[in-house]
């Protein structure tokens, strides 16, 4: 069986980048600890072409690297259902793949296993629903909805080195994705010297005309620039400055008397 090539995905510009940083065979020289597994981090618009994107880099994963086991995350099972399971059945069609439960399986050995991570208890304390297992590479999607924990989960349970089609050794690699409401992957991922990108909505020339047009004239300034400008979520209305302990000579907190409060005028007010 031919497998598929990168151009007949037809990927965007940004998502092609992605795709041979993320199908590259990359070996750990055996010397710093850190760059002995792949990090690869997506904080992309609505609609930019993510979800697409992260189940062709499982099945390519799954294609070229006999034998693979591919983690494919998201927050809830519904969203799995929802989002990734179609995605799945549709890209398998034609190829040696057959999806049973949730798991899609290889002919060559490869498996595809959908997993959610909302389960309740402390990832990084056994309690997560990959916990056991070892992957070659896990892919999370909707980050911004996942436990931040399991950043550290995620690196010790990708730890499983193939040889892919062409005889290369490949590293193990975690490959996060989400919304730019909450970024806490990013900044982990560049803080290890990972890879970064963040696409915009408007990078994705496949959308209806007027889709990004329609988004924005619903939401405000600051929320489009994180929905769809893939800019970090700036909160609204809220003033933060830096606690200086000279301003407060007297402490932190503020003394109140509820006996002396004129509620009425606390009413107007916080209305």
């Amino acid at each position: 069986m031919a497998i598929p090539t990168l151009a007949e995905f037809n990927p965007l510009m940004w998502q092609a980048e992605f795709a041979r940083h993320a199908l590259a065979a990359r070996k750990w020289d055996g010397k710093d600890p850190a760059k002995s597994i792949t990090l690869l981090a997506i904080a992309g618009g609505r609609g930019s072409g993510k979800s697409v994107l992260l189940c062709w880099t499982a099945i390519m994963l799954a294609l070229t690297r006999p034998g693979a086991r591919i983690g494919l995350c998201m927050d809830t099972f519904r969203r799995l259902a929802d989002v990734h399971r179609p995605i799945l059945a549709t890209m398998i069609k034609g190829l040696p793949a057959t999806i049973v439960d949730n798991d899609v399986r290889f002919a060559n050995g490869s498996t595809i296993l959908l997993r959610y991570l909302d389960m309740a208890g402390d990832p990084t304390n056994s309690q997560s629903p990959i916990e056991g297992l070892e992957f070659h590479v896990l892919i999370v999607d909707e980050c911004q909805l996942v436990d931040e924990n399991y950043w550290v989960v995620l690196q010790t349970r990708a730890r499983q080195t193939m040889t892919d089609v062409a005889g290369q050794e490949c590293m193990p690699a975690v490959i996060t994705c989400g919304t730019a409401s909450n970024t806490w992957w990013m900044a982990a991922t560049k803080a290890q010297g990972g890879l970064t990108w963040r696409p915009k909505t408007r990078t994705n020339t496949y959308l209806p005309p007027g889709t990004e047009d329609r988004l924005r004239a619903q939401i405000t300034a600051a929320q489009a620039a994180s929905m769809l400008d893939a800019e970090d979520m700036v909160l609204e209305g809220a003033i933060f400055e830096p606690y200086k302990e000279s301003l407060y000579p007297n402490g932190s907190l503020v003394k109140i008397d509820l006996g002396k409060i004129d509620w009425q005028t606390t009413r107007t007010i916080l209305a």
